[in-house]
């Protein structure tokens, strides 16, 4: 009975096995499918938008990269910009040189991104010619000099205010006359003929003679032939750019008034010689003259009464000078246009009479 138990058992054992032998379809079928399943490819979602600034202008050229990836796309010059992501826990990260980096998570369809102008970033600006460049990437040899320096103490004109502002750059004042022409030289004098620099006022070639310094919002000078390039044989004495103040956009009048008062004076006086002395320099020239002088000359510086003081010729001809120098502005702008209105006055007696 035993052994009849047993060979029952068995044949049904090999009676499944044989089974699931010839239909291995049923679980194979079930397991590739569950394979299948665990591998099954998800959607790419496309995300659409529009880049603007803070005032609500679009932003052309801004650069939408999904981040960790190398899928990127640019916005046109209505600001939109379209970029598929691969679900909706991709980071997408907006950048434009000048504004602020932002980063959203693609979560929705559409979003829309404001960027924050990023004033850091234009610090390091240079004006080279038609453009602009970043200072540390500029080989050549440029100064610049900010209003505040330029407005330090009563300044006659541009060219005053610009001496000692900048190295390698000489301003001479030929004339003490108030008023008189000034000769700037950059890195010294390099031709035979004229000298002077090229002056580049808002982008027009011109001169600096009737400018007020108090309206001057920057002064850069290019000093060498790398910088000056642009402007071909009128920069080879260097180049002189000045940019002068402006309105502002959507902002209220603003009106600034500002006034100095000084006293000009001659420094280090010399010293003139009273009669006594200057009889015996006269007659220290005749002893030392090989030439025969005549009794009536000697006469004239041995008498007393010509060892009298003289007057001080240069007290009577130099003088203390008044100087008064006033200027004012009225500036402001409104959503499609800026102004800037300006009045100088300047008063300088001068130190001779």
């Amino acid at each position: 009975m035993k052994w009849k138990s047993i060979v029952k058992k068995t044949t049904v054992i090999l009676v499944l096995l044989g089974a699931l032998v010839m239909s291995p379809g049923l679980y194979a079928g079930s397991i590739s499918g569950k394979i299948a399943s665990g591998k099954t490819k998800v959607a790419a979602m496309k995300v659409t938008g529009k880049v603007t600034d803070a005032q609500g202008a679009a932003l052309a050229g801004v650069m939408v990269k999904v981040k960790g990836t190398s899928v990127a796309a640019v916005s046109n010059r209505e600001g939109v910009f379209s970029i598929e992501v691969a679900d909706n826990k991709a980071v997408l990260v907006f950048s434009l040189v000048g504004y602020s980096t932002e980063e959203k998570l693609a979560n929705q369809a559409v979003i829309n991104v404001v960027l924050a102008e990023d004033v850091k970033k234009l610090e390091d600006v240079v004006v080279i010619g038609y453009g602009t460049q970043k200072k540390a990437d500029l080989t050549g040899s440029v100064s610049t000099v900010a209003a505040e320096k330029l407005n330090q103490g009563v300044n006659q004109s541009v060219a005053h205010a610009l001496q000692g502002q900048a190295a390698g750059v000489t301003v001479i004042q030929n004339s003490g006359e108030p008023g008189s022409g000034v000769e700037i030289r950059i890195r010294g004098s390099g031709s035979i003929n004229d000298n002077s620099p090229l002056y580049v006022v808002d982008g027009i070639i011109g001169g600096i003679g009737d400018l007020n310094p108090a309206d001057i919002e920057s002064l850069t000078v290019l000093k060498d032939a790398a910088s000056a390039a642009i402007y071909g044989s009128r920069g080879a004495n260097g180049v002189v750019i000045v940019t002068t103040k402006k309105g502002k956009r959507n902002q209220k009048a603003i009106v600034s008034f500002n006034t100095s008062q000084g006293v000009q004076s001659a420094w280090k006086m010399p010293t003139s010689l009273d009669a006594t002395q200057r009889n015996l320099i006269h007659k220290e020239a005749l002893t030392n003259d090989a030439t025969p002088t005549s009794e009536s000359i000697w006469n004239y510086y041995n008498d007393s009464k010509n060892a009298v003081t003289r007057t001080d010729w240069f007290k009577e001809i130099l003088q203390a000078a008044y100087v008064s120098n006033q200027s004012m502005s009225i500036q402001g702008g409104g959503a499609t246009s800026n102004y800037l209105f300006s009045l100088g006055y300047l008063d300088n007696n001068g130190i001779v009479v």
